[in-house]
């Protein structure tokens, strides 16, 4: 499912959004003129299979869900009704906050290149670990998955628009010989800088969103610049191991890392009002003309 912070990332249309969001919208439109569209919907297709006598709800969502489950006719009571009218307004401003459901899209567990990682542990030498078999430079494989398929993978949360990566999908031989029985998941090549663009991202149980959507993957932000990096990162500074020291450094580290992504998500919103701050300052130069000429 889509959530605001992609959204936001991706150079998304009105008409962008109002195709991503047409399912979702059929179907709920649908649901208020069909009693099982409304069950699917609401989540309480299969309510008739889950009674439990000795289970007590104290709650009026629950109370009225225990009287649809015995006969659907409660459908029409006023109080279960009041409940799923709350699931409705619930759905609709979370479509409206950009949660869209995306067909093909699931989040996946990143990895690294294992035969990289095989080929370092057997020659301790990073240069005789690459190979031509390797996963290359700008290079992603998402297992199970076809060659060539264009694909966007993102974290979530994510700080700004670098992180939404587009790509078409590298299947490789050594990696498919493995045999994973899991397709859940992203194998990353060891050249290029990818997991320092999605927020430093490492393969200790990080995932990401894989998403397969020709809308999406045409919005998807171009870098038009260089990879920033920060030199200083990494720098050993000599200091005492002392329970005020790991607090103090924990504190700077925290405060910064907190500032950085406020700042991202800054930038993120400007970007996305910006269109409508143009808009608006056309249509008030558009006003004003208009009373000036006919003074």
């Amino acid at each position: 499912m889509l959530n605001y912070q992609f959204t936001q990332a991706l150079a998304l249309s009105y008409k962008d959004m109002i195709s991503l969001a047409k399912d979702d919208k059929t179907l709920l439109e649908q649901s208020l003129k069909d009693v099982n569209a409304m069950l699917v919907v609401n989540q309480l297709a299969d309510i008739k299979e889950t009674i439990d006598d000795d289970i007590i709800h104290n709650n009026s969502f629950d109370i009225a869900l225990d009287l649809v489950k015995y006969d659907e006719a409660f459908l029409k009571d006023k109080l279960v009704l009041e409940q799923i009218r709350k699931l409705y307004i619930s759905k609709i401003k979370k479509l409206s906050y950009g949660k869209i459901h995306i067909k093909d899209m699931a989040y996946r567990l990143i990895v690294q290149d294992p035969q990289v990682y095989f080929n370092f542990i057997a020659t301790r030498d990073m240069e005789t670990a690459r190979d031509n078999d390797c996963l290359q430079a700008n290079e992603i494989s998402v297992v199970g998955r076809p060659d060539g398929q264009r694909t966007v993978i993102g974290r979530n949360p994510l700080s700004s628009h670098q992180e939404m990566i587009k790509f078409e999908n590298k299947s490789n031989d050594y990696i498919n010989s493995l045999g994973y029985k899991s397709n859940s998941m992203i194998v990353v090549n060891s050249y290029d800088a990818l997991l320092h663009r999605m927020s430093g991202a490492d393969c200790d149980g990080d995932t990401a969103a894989v998403m397969v959507d020709d809308t999406i993957y045409d919005s998807v932000i171009e870098l038009d610049t260089p990879l920033f990096f920060n030199t200083l990162d990494g720098a050993k500074v000599e200091s005492l191991y002392t329970k005020e020291n790991i607090i103090e450094i924990t504190k700077l580290t925290a405060e910064i890392n907190r500032s950085l992504a406020l700042c991202n998500a800054g930038l993120m919103n400007n970007a996305m009002n910006y269109l409508y701050m143009i808009i608006e300052l056309i249509r008030d130069r558009f006003i004003y003309s208009n009373l000036k000429s006919k003074k």
